[in-house]
């Protein structure tokens, strides 16, 4: 069982789950052992942040009384298969105490000894999955993120391929009106924190309205995070230099579009 304080970690659990696996949350519950145990699948409504009950019956359970929570997990990254370094995607239906692979990313021939590797995931209104990429290389030009969707929960990924948006490591967030929104670090004069919207589930991005957070004075920057505020504003943490020759530090900007 789950439990954080005002129940804010169960619910947050069950929204990571859904959004990552596009699965309800499963629970069984039982007060004693003279009554039924009752099973429920429970799903999130993102848009007001209600629980709904999708599923609801009693059933045979071997436990007198007690609750039990299991969640689904999905895991994209960097992984071994048969020996050979891949980017894979795992399901956990146990909480993490397991994991399953059940697909794989494959990497365009002509950039495959590059890399991908550090990559964000967002399920979108439709249900697609996509996922982001950061690329290897030497040559900051051509550093562009690559992007990787799946239409039935990450068994089957398409083949990765080049974004327009030159930079890393991504961060995706799906806003409140359903569009998709990137963040990365542009190590590339001029430096600094950019994002760029997608008003189609990720067909395409409009890079010709990307956007600066926060410029930098140099290339040491990155690894931003967004998250939108119930307000509609966004915040986004990142770490850079603050003014020229200082230490990197943590930072963070808040905003609207």
């Amino acid at each position: 069982m789950s439990r954080g304080q005002q129940g804010i970690g169960i619910s947050a659990a069950s929204m990571y789950g859904q959004l990552t696996t596009g699965k309800p949350t499963r629970i069984v519950s039982r007060t004693s052992a003279r009554r039924a145990a009752h099973f429920y699948e429970i799903q999130i409504d993102t848009a007001r942040n209600k629980p709904t009950i999708v599923r609801e019956e009693e059933i045979e359970w071997e436990h007198s009384r007690g609750t039990e929570v299991e969640i689904g997990i999905l895991y994209l990254g960097v992984g071994t298969l048969n020996g050979e370094r891949v980017l894979v995607a795992e399901e956990s239906a146990d909480d993490g105490r397991s994991w399953n692979v059940i697909g794989t990313v494959s990497h365009p021939p002509e950039t495959a000894h590059r890399g991908l590797g550090e990559p964000h995931l967002v399920e979108t209104a439709s249900g697609r999955l996509i996922g982001l990429f950061r690329v290897g290389g030497e040559d900051m030009s051509e550093r562009f993120l690559y992007q990787a969707d799946s239409d039935d929960g990450g068994r089957t990924l398409k083949p990765a391929r080049v974004t327009p948006m030159l930079g890393f490591p991504p961060h995706l967030t799906r806003l409140q009106d359903d569009r998709l929104l990137v963040v990365y670090g542009r190590r590339l004069a001029p430096f600094g924190q950019r994002t760029c919207l997608s008003n189609d589930e990720g067909a395409t991005w409009d890079v010709d309205n990307e956007r600066i957070v926060q410029a930098a004075p140099n290339d040491d920057l990155g690894y931003p995070a967004a998250v939108q505020l119930p307000d509609g504003s966004i915040i986004t943490v990142y770490y850079q230099v603050d003014e020229a020759g200082e230490k990197t530090c943590l930072m963070g900007t808040r905003w609207r579009l």
